[in-house]
């Protein structure tokens, strides 16, 4: 898998397990088509209880539900730009999400949009294979 998965309908943690931990690449029962993936989104909370109140999972797709309506909204941009206006509708706080939390819930509100993947700002290439830091 050369993604974070986000982009091939895979929820984050099913993704690290191939990126980090050496799992062979999700199944196609694994993954969710964009509309299935859109529901999935979603269907996340409105309210965000943190890390303890959510599973990582969980974390990465509230995420995800605020950048697909900020894109559903008319802003558009990479994972910083939609980062920063969630940051404005919902609030600064220790929100305790990691680069590639942010980056996979770009990549899974942009999959569930029809709108092209962008790079993962966790994930490297190291001589040619990805890797997240």
């Amino acid at each position: 898998m050369e993604s974070d998965g986000a982009n091939l309908g895979i929820k984050p943690e099913r993704a690290l397990k191939t990126i980090l931990g050496g799992e062979k690449h999700p199944s196609k029962e694994e993954q969710l088509d964009p509309a299935q993936m859109r529901a999935e989104i979603l269907s996340s909370p409105d309210e965000y209880f943190g890390n303890d109140g959510f599973s990582y999972d969980g974390s990465c797709m509230w995420l995800a539900k605020q950048f697909l309506l900020l894109l559903e909204a008319g802003i558009d941009g990479n994972e910083s730009t939609l980062y920063n206006a969630m940051i404005e509708k919902c609030g600064k706080k220790d929100y305790g999400f990691t680069g590639y939390m942010v980056g996979w819930a770009n990549n899974a509100a942009r999959y569930a949009i029809g709108k092209p993947p962008q790079p993962n700002p966790a994930i490297m290439i190291v001589g040619g294979n990805r890797k997240a830091t």
